[in-house]
Protein backbone atom coordinates (compact mmCIF):
# COMPACT_ATOMS: atom_id res chain seq x y z
CA UNK A 1 0.00 0.00 0.00
CA UNK A 2 1.31 3.44 -0.93
CA UNK A 3 1.45 6.12 1.77
CA UNK A 4 0.06 9.63 1.29
CA UNK A 5 3.10 11.72 2.27
CA UNK A 6 3.20 15.47 2.88
CA UNK A 7 5.79 17.84 1.45
CA UNK A 8 9.14 18.16 3.16
CA UNK A 9 9.31 21.03 5.64
CA UNK A 10 12.27 23.44 5.55
CA UNK A 11 12.76 25.41 8.77
CA UNK A 12 13.98 28.67 7.17
CA UNK A 13 11.48 28.68 4.27
CA UNK A 14 9.54 31.92 3.69
CA UNK A 15 6.59 32.58 1.33
CA UNK A 16 7.34 33.33 -2.34
CA UNK A 17 4.68 33.78 -5.07
CA UNK A 18 4.76 30.98 -7.65
CA UNK A 19 6.67 28.64 -5.33
CA UNK A 20 5.98 26.66 -2.19
CA UNK A 21 8.54 28.97 -0.59
CA UNK A 22 12.03 30.40 -0.76
CA UNK A 23 15.24 29.82 1.15
CA UNK A 24 18.58 31.58 1.28
CA UNK A 25 21.84 29.79 0.56
CA UNK A 26 23.15 29.02 4.06
CA UNK A 27 26.15 31.18 4.93
CA UNK A 28 27.33 28.98 7.77
CA UNK A 29 26.55 25.74 9.49
CA UNK A 30 25.63 22.33 8.17
CA UNK A 31 23.01 23.46 5.65
CA UNK A 32 19.23 23.65 5.71
CA UNK A 33 17.32 22.14 8.61
CA UNK A 34 14.49 19.97 7.24
CA UNK A 35 11.81 17.71 8.64
CA UNK A 36 9.55 14.90 7.48
CA UNK A 37 6.30 15.01 9.47
CA UNK A 38 5.49 12.12 11.79
CA UNK A 39 2.21 10.14 11.89
CA UNK A 40 2.20 9.45 8.14
CA UNK A 41 2.12 5.65 8.31
CA UNK A 42 5.82 4.91 7.94
CA UNK A 43 7.44 2.59 10.49
CA UNK A 44 10.71 1.88 12.25
CA UNK A 45 13.25 0.27 9.90
CA UNK A 46 11.66 1.86 6.80
CA UNK A 47 14.19 3.77 4.67
CA UNK A 48 13.96 7.52 4.02
CA UNK A 49 15.55 8.88 0.84
CA UNK A 50 15.59 12.67 0.25
CA UNK A 51 16.13 14.17 -3.22
CA UNK A 52 17.19 17.72 -4.14
CA UNK A 53 16.78 18.35 -7.89
CA UNK A 54 16.58 14.57 -8.42
CA UNK A 55 19.92 13.96 -6.65
CA UNK A 56 19.80 11.83 -3.52
CA UNK A 57 21.11 14.01 -0.70
CA UNK A 58 20.11 12.07 2.43
CA UNK A 59 19.40 8.47 3.44
CA UNK A 60 18.20 7.33 6.85
CA UNK A 61 16.66 4.32 8.60
CA UNK A 62 13.53 5.36 10.50
CA UNK A 63 13.51 4.80 14.29
CA UNK A 64 10.53 3.95 16.51
CA UNK A 65 10.51 7.46 18.02
CA UNK A 66 10.46 9.07 14.55
CA UNK A 67 7.24 7.25 13.59
CA UNK A 68 5.32 9.77 15.71
CA UNK A 69 7.75 12.68 16.10
CA UNK A 70 8.99 12.98 12.53
CA UNK A 71 12.51 12.94 11.15
CA UNK A 72 14.75 16.01 11.42
CA UNK A 73 17.97 16.32 9.42
CA UNK A 74 20.17 18.74 7.46
CA UNK A 75 20.39 19.12 3.69
CA UNK A 76 24.10 19.75 3.17
CA UNK A 77 25.07 23.25 2.14
CA UNK A 78 26.83 21.96 -1.00
CA UNK A 79 23.46 21.05 -2.59
CA UNK A 80 21.76 24.38 -1.83
CA UNK A 81 22.66 26.58 -4.82
CA UNK A 82 20.81 29.64 -6.21
CA UNK A 83 17.96 28.94 -8.61
CA UNK A 84 14.86 26.75 -8.59
CA UNK A 85 14.91 23.51 -6.64
CA UNK A 86 12.53 20.58 -6.47
CA UNK A 87 12.70 18.63 -3.23
CA UNK A 88 10.95 15.37 -2.39
CA UNK A 89 11.41 12.26 -0.32
CA UNK A 90 10.64 8.58 -0.67
CA UNK A 91 9.86 6.13 2.11
CA UNK A 92 10.71 2.50 1.28
CA UNK A 93 8.77 -0.06 3.32
CA UNK A 94 11.30 -2.39 4.96
CA UNK A 95 8.87 -5.35 4.79
CA UNK A 96 7.69 -5.11 1.18
CA UNK A 97 10.26 -2.87 -0.51
CA UNK A 98 7.41 -0.73 -1.84
CA UNK A 99 8.27 2.97 -2.26
CA UNK A 100 5.96 5.88 -1.41
CA UNK A 101 6.82 9.34 -2.76
CA UNK A 102 6.03 12.65 -1.09
CA UNK A 103 4.51 15.60 -2.85
CA UNK A 104 7.18 17.75 -4.54
CA UNK A 105 8.28 20.97 -2.83
CA UNK A 106 9.17 23.78 -5.27
CA UNK A 107 11.70 26.21 -3.81
CA UNK A 108 13.36 29.37 -4.97
CA UNK A 109 16.91 29.49 -3.61
CA UNK A 110 18.39 32.97 -3.39
CA UNK A 111 22.02 33.87 -2.72
CA UNK A 112 22.83 35.39 0.65
CA UNK A 113 23.92 38.69 -0.98
CA UNK A 114 20.39 39.22 -2.37
CA UNK A 115 18.94 38.82 1.10
CA UNK A 116 21.32 41.46 2.46
CA UNK A 117 20.35 43.91 -0.33
CA UNK A 118 16.63 43.40 0.33
CA UNK A 119 17.09 43.89 4.07
CA UNK A 120 19.15 47.05 3.49
CA UNK A 121 16.48 48.50 1.17
CA UNK A 122 13.81 47.93 3.82
CA UNK A 123 15.61 50.13 6.37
Amino acid sequence: MSLSLSKLQIESMTPEPGYDGQVTVPSAGAGLCAQVEGDQGYHAEDILLVYWNDKRVFIHTVTKVEEQNGISFFIEKAYVVPGDATVKYTIIDDQTGNPSDSLVLLLKVIPEEETEVVLASQR
